[in-house]
Order: C-alpha cells, then structure tokens, then sequence
C-alpha cells in the first residue's frame, strides 16, 4: 500500500489481510505521483507520521507489516531510519540503495554499503534492491551486503 493517514490505513490493511501474507508499505516511490498524493518516498522527513501508521496497523493486524525503502544521503540517517521502522513494528524492510531523488536520468548505481549498514543495524529481516541485473549480480549483492534476499525490477 501507499499511504498518508493512519486510520486509511488501518482500515485498508483490515480489508485486505484475511487474503494477504504480509501488508506492505511503500516508502520508496520517488515517481512525481507519490510527490502529488504525498506517499512513498515523500514521507521520508515525516518520521512520527511514518511510525505511527506502521505501529497502529502492526498492534490491530494479525499478519506480518513490511516496508520498501530509500536511502538518505547520510548513511547514519538511513541506518536511524531503519531501526525507527523496525521499533514501530515492521517485520522486514526492502532497502532500494538509492536517494528518492535518484530516478530517471539520474539513476546512478544504488549503494550496496548502505544497505549493509541497515542490514547490521536491524534484527529484523533486510532485503536489497538496486544494482541486480543478472544472477551473478545476486550472488555479489548477497556475499557483500549480508541480506537475506535481493529484489529486481530488472529483467
């Protein structure tokens, strides 16, 4: 789900939990759509609101919350940030190694590091994101960032 409101939120995650595994967060959309609806990687700075749309849904819902994420420019922030969704009780945590304003043109490579940072900062489950475009590039992502898993919308 993308969301801004708590109670939306909650509301939407009831509906959709008895045929669901796990009810996901974006907090990684960089695209101008989510700037205009204020969702995914818009809600980086807002991190009372972020926290408690996660805890509320976590305490009421009886399956497992998880969140796709950017990263900061700080590597500190981004690790802070991490163990912040993890405290309002995110289950697992999709780290995109790349800022929110990494997109189109302005790709660039994700950052590997950051992601290994968050991954040795959390107890929680940590899957990466970004840089993975064959299978070797799993293997190299997985051997250097300590994960559990890597995601691709590459083909």
């Amino acid at each position: 789900f993308c969301a801004n409101n708590s109670d939306v939120l909650l509301e939407a995650s009831r509906i959709a939990a008895s045929h669901c595994d796990a009810i996901d967060i974006n907090l990684g959309c960089p695209q101008s759509v989510a700037k205009r609806g204020h969702y995914g990687a818009f809600l980086m700075d807002e991190w009372d609101l972020i926290y408690d749309m996660i805890n509320r849904v976590s305490r009421e819902i009886q399956i497992p919350i998880t969140c796709k994420i950017r990263i900061f420019p700080e590597m500190d922030k981004s690790v802070a940030f991490a163990q912040m969704l993890e405290k309002a009780g995110v289950s697992m945590i999709c780290v995109h190694g790349r800022r929110r304003d990494q997109k189109g043109p302005f790709t660039g490579r994700a950052d590997w590091d950051y992601i290994k940072a968050i991954k040795n900062a959390v107890k929680i489950p940590v899957f990466a994101n970004g840089n993975i475009l064959s299978l070797n590039d799993v293997h190299n992502c997985l051997a250097q960032t300590g994960v559990e898993a890597v995601i691709s919308a590459e083909g």
